[in-house]
C-alpha cells in the first residue's frame, strides 16, 4: 500500500501497558504514535472500512482528510488523522489553537505533523506561532519531517513544492 493512493490505512490501537510485537511480512511503513494514558481502552484493529473519510476545504485550503483515530472513539488522549493536501494548497488552515477543550470547536492537545512529500525532494512550509508572537518559526519541512506544535500554538502550512 503506498499512502500516496490514499487508501485508508490498517490501524492497531494499543492502550498504555500493553505489550506488542509487530512482525511484517512484506515491505512496510509504520506510524507509531502516542500519548500518556491509563489504559482505559482494549486494544483493537481498525480496518479501513471504520476510518471516515472526509473533505475539508475549498479551493486552495482544500484537503482529504483520514480520521484514523477521531476525537468520538475511545482512547486515552490520543487523536490521529492522516491529511492529504495537493501541491499548492494550505493546510491546517485557517491557523488554529488547542488550549481548551470546546468541542466541537476546539480540543485541549499538542499536535505532531510528521510530513510525506512526493517527489521526495519536494518541501512544504509550516508557520509555527503563538498569538503574541513570543513563539514564531517558520520552517521548510521535508519528506520524513516531524513538526511538534505545543498547546496554545497556531499552526498553517504550505503544501508541496516541486
Amino acid at each position: 500500500m503506498d499512502i500516496f493512493e490514499k487508501i485508508p490505512p490498517y490501524s492497531v490501537y494499543v492502550p498504555n501497558g500493553d505489550k506488542f510485537d509487530i512482525k511484517a511480512t512484506t515491505d512496510v511503513e509504520i506510524a507509531i504514535c502516542s500519548a500518556p494514558g491509563k489504559g482505559t481502552y482494549k486494544a483493537r484493529l481498525i480496518t479501513p472500512e471504520h476510518i471516515g473519510v472526509e473533505h475539508r476545504g475549498a479551493g486552495n485550503i482544500a484537503r482529504q482528510v483520514h480520521n484514523i483515530l477521531p476525537e468520538q472513539e475511545p482512547a486515552d488522549h490520543l487523536l490521529v488523522v492522516e491529511v492529504f493536501t495537493p501541491e499548492g494548497n494550505w493546510s491546517s488552515y485557517p491557523p488554529h489553537k488547542h488550549d481548551q477543550d470546546h468541542l466541537p470547536y476546539e480540543s485541549y492537545l499538542e499536535e505532531t505533523y510528521y510530513h510525506k512529500v512526493k517527489p521526495d525532494h519536494g518541501f512544504a512550509l509550516q508557520r509555527v506561532y503563538t498569538d503574541d508572537l513570543s513563539l514564531d518559526e517558520t520552517m521548510a519541512v521535508k519528506d520524513g519531517s516531524a513538526v511538534l506544535v505545543p498547546k496554545k500554538v497556531s499552526s498553517s502550512i504550505s503544501a508541496p513544492w516541486l
